[in-house]
């Protein structure tokens, strides 16, 4: 009986030992599994909030632009600056366009006023070489090779030239047919000056020097009536 009481009382004590440690290593594990079961929880309520924070970005209007609409923006205000650019170029190209041709018809208007105004003189003085007439008076022909002479129908004028290179000269009044007009011609002379007075008449054409005509030695008649016509 003492031996029988002996086993059991050991049986006893193993299976409480066992049991102590099967509590032991429920309690280990039960206290491991809140913080597994707590990390998915976590995670899901992170995203959440994300998901949250997203829509409250959305909700507000606060959401970053996109590159794209950004790049676009960017690309208008080029296009606008550069259509205002343009635009202000073709302003001042048209503006500095309309002073130029204004510049131009003014000066044509001057110029056309000029060539077929009739001189208000009586005389125009030359030197005389076999190339050339030079003027000498008045100024408006100063300087100038055979100058064009613009003259008044009716009037009466002189030619005066000065011998500047010692040959023989004259002067004479022709027609565009070469012909002399009314007999308006200087004998040829070797002399330091000579002068013809003649009347200005319509078919007056050119002056001339007989002798080197050929030379270049002669000049347009330019006659206009009292209205300015020719």
């Amino acid at each position: 009986m003492t031996r029988s009481k002996l086993v059991s009382r050991r049986r006893f004590v193993a299976l409480l030992g066992a049991t102590a440690g099967s509590s032991l290593v429920a309690g280990c594990l039960a206290e491991g599994d809140p913080e597994s079961d707590d990390s998915p929880e976590d995670e899901r309520n992170d995203t959440t909030t994300e998901s949250n924070d997203s829509d409250g970005d959305s909700a507000t209007g606060e959401s970053e632009p996109d590159d794209d609409e950004s790049d676009s923006d960017d690309e208008s205000d080029s296009d606008g600056e550069t259509a205002e650019d343009d635009g202000r170029s073709d302003s001042e190209s048209d503006a500095n366009g309309d002073t130029e041709d204004g510049d131009s018809d003014e000066t044509g208007e001057t110029n056309g006023s000029d060539e077929r105004a009739p001189a208000d003189v009586d005389e125009f003085v030359f030197e005389a070489r076999t190339s050339h007439f030079t003027g000498l008076e008045p100024s408006a022909i100063a300087d100038e090779r055979n100058p064009t002479l613009v003259l008044t129908e009716g009037e009466r004028y002189t030619i005066t030239w000065n011998n500047a290179d010692g040959h023989v000269h004259n002067v004479e009044i022709r027609d565009e047919n070469e012909d002399v007009v009314q007999d308006y011609r200087t004998e040829p002379t070797d002399a330091e000056s000579q002068s013809l007075t003649f009347e200005a008449t319509a078919d007056a054409a050119a002056y001339v020097c007989d002798l080197h005509a050929s030379w270049g030695q002669r000049g347009s008649i330019d006659v206009v009536s009292d209205g300015g016509d020719a």
